[in-house]
């Protein structure tokens, strides 16, 4: 059955422009209907065409069983095609990996830096433009957003450490940014690797709930949500009773 995701309206294709196209703000999204056996773009270049396939061949067959043949198919090219371009099917993996989390670095904390923030409210817009940023890049792009979340365990050991570099990549530019909000007296003083890591957590559950659990649900409603529970916790603000205790 064809799925319904939300995608942007411009319909960016593909990080860093691997896919064709090149990733934008996003601040509108709409519900199309993804054909789950979509025909090659021919309009794309070879190499496009076979990254665009083999993150469609991971996603339905899972990494460890996908082919390259199932790759070069998918992509309507020869098969000496592919091999003028990537070595083996690892390298499309480290290729698509490393472009999904460059351009979500990219798009996030490139174009967010705690550098520029002056109070809480100004951090508050910066993690809600974030965290907008990542919902709606991963569910335009659910193939790989599956890649990254479900396909991690099965992965050998060699694309294991490839996700793992880039995660930890991720993660040392996260703690740089909380080091200097909390230099700037924005956040408390507490471990800033340490939140970083946490966040990072936060960040791919919620996308697998965002992408994977509940798709339809709006956008901007999630977003609000986990601004408030990444800064404000759980608790609710203190109500002073009658008696006038906190």
């Amino acid at each position: 059955h064809a799925l319904f995701l939300q995608k942007p309206k411009y319909a960016a294709s593909g990080p860093l422009g691997l896919f064709g196209g090149t990733f934008r703000s996003m601040t509108d999204v709409s519900f199309i209907l993804v054909d789950p056996m979509p025909r090659p773009d021919k309009t794309k270049s070879s190499e496009q065409r076979l990254l665009t396939a083999a993150a469609e061949v991971f996603f339905e067959k899972g990494y460890p069983a996908a082919r390259v043949s199932d790759v070069v198919r998918r992509a309507d090219v020869a098969q000496g095609t592919f091999y003028l371009y990537f070595r083996s099917k690892e390298a499309v993996f480290v290729a698509l990996v490393e472009a999904f989390f460059e351009e979500l670095l990219a798009e996030t904390l490139g174009k967010n830096p705690a550098s520029g923030l002056k109070d809480a409210d100004a951090m508050r817009l910066q993690i809600s433009q974030s965290w907008r940023t990542i919902l709606v890049y991963c569910r335009s792009h659910p193939q790989m957003a599956a890649l990254v979340l479900q396909e991690a365990t099965a992965l050998p050991k060699a694309e294991r450490a490839v996700l793992a570099a880039n995660y930890a990549r991720a993660a040392d530019a996260l703690t740089l940014y909380c080091r200097e909000t909390s230099r700037r007296g924005i956040t408390r003083a507490v471990d800033p690797h340490l939140t970083a890591w946490v966040v990072i957590g936060m960040v791919e559950r919620a996308v697998h709930y965002a992408v994977f659990v509940a798709a339809e649900a709006d956008v901007d409603a999630i977003v609000t949500d986990l601004v408030t529970i990444e800064l404000n916790g759980l608790l609710a603000p203190a109500r002073h009773t009658e008696g006038g205790g906190a």
